[in-house]
């Protein structure tokens, strides 16, 4: 997108995830073994504890649950120790709704992995997603040849903005969110949205419409939260313009 990001994250182990939901999480335990048993500095460890605070009261202030999750293989391109260029590509994307199962009075975060999930829980996405990263600075601030090359290739569709997890959400429970993103209009993920029973987030069809609705031209029909506008945005079309 050509912006500045920054991603900051802790690690924990997955038997602490929902000492982390609750507020029981051990920070200055935690923080004590940091510093005596893996080496961390006093100001390392001071960044830490201010990093898990804040999201442990962002969790408690918006009573935030788990909600989606993304399941995808990645592949992962960088040459070793050069940070310039970083390249992901996820395939066989899935996206799971975390909502609706037994939370066990508090005690579980996530689904059993040993039950079926029905066609509404989960949404097969019907593409790979390539994400290129770029970390340039000082004079060096034009991108490799061979990224532009790739860029232009025509291989590539640009989806700005692109969400797993808002694109999961949209789809499975579109009651919850205020809009959905302008993509779900691209004719090429409709049949998937449709076999998760999202179809009522799509543009409607005109056999979908009353005759009082074909004679005031809404051929269109665009969905809660995409428009016309971004008609430009969709790399295949929509059901009337496939592309």
């Amino acid at each position: 997108t050509g912006e500045v990001s920054v991603k900051e994250r802790f690690m924990i182990d997955e038997s602490e995830v929902q000492q982390i939901m609750n507020g029981t999480y051990p920070i200055e335990k935690k923080k004590k073994e940091m510093m005596n048993t893996m080496g961390s500095t006093q100001s390392e460890a001071d960044e830490w504890e201010l990093l898990v605070r804040q999201c442990t009261q962002v969790i408690s202030s918006k009573q935030l649950v788990p909600t989606m999750r993304t399941q995808y293989m990645r592949t992962a391109f960088q040459i070793p120790f050069d940070a310039t260029v970083r390249i992901s590509l996820d395939t066989n994307l899935c996206m799971i709704s975390e909502r609706g199962y037994d939370l066990k009075n508090n005690t579980v975060w996530h689904r059993d992995s040993e039950k079926a999930l029905a066609y509404n829980e989960i949404t097969r996405f019907p593409h790979a997603i390539l994400e290129i990263k770029l970390e340039l600075s000082g004079e060096n601030m034009t991108p490799p040849k061979w990224v532009t090359d790739l860029q232009n290739s025509g291989m590539l569709y640009e989806v700005h903005k692109f969400s797993k997890f808002i694109h999961g959400c949209s789809v499975m429970m579109p009651e919850d969110v205020q809009s959905v993103p302008y993509w779900v209009d691209d004719v090429s993920v409709r049949d998937s949205i449709i076999a998760s029973g999202g179809g009522r987030i799509l543009v409607r069809s005109e056999a979908d419409m009353s005759e009082s609705e074909r004679r005031m031209n809404k051929h269109s029909g665009v969905g809660p939260g995409a428009n016309e506008v971004y008609d430009h945005l969709l790399p295949f079309g929509d059901i009337y313009h496939d592309k």
